[in-house]
């Protein structure tokens, strides 16, 4: 499941089905401020704020996001868990 900024709830295959017919935003979307933490071996948990910027260099649509990631058996990282929450303007 993923919880977007928005407050709506996706599934996988939601987030499948709209990658297949996403349009090119119109703006570039930045990320910052990038921590992970590992909660055991397998599974670490990203946390990061992401933004877009205006034509007059400031930051809008401000979001703190985290996801969870689990390591699986081929070695490999799997989305598990993520959640973007709007920031105050």
């Amino acid at each position: 499941m993923i919880f977007w900024k928005s407050g709506y709830v996706y599934t996988k295959k939601d987030v499948f089905d709209g990658l297949t017919t996403e349009k090119k935003p119109t703006s570039q979307i930045f990320s910052k401020d990038f921590s992970m933490t590992f909660l055991d071996e397998n599974i670490a948990l990203l946390t990061y704020q992401s933004y877009e910027i205006d034509r007059t260099g400031n930051s809008f649509n401000q979001a703190i996001r985290s996801s969870i990631w689990q390591l699986s058996a081929t070695d490999k990282w799997q989305l598990r868990f993520h959640q973007g929450t709007l920031m105050p303007a």
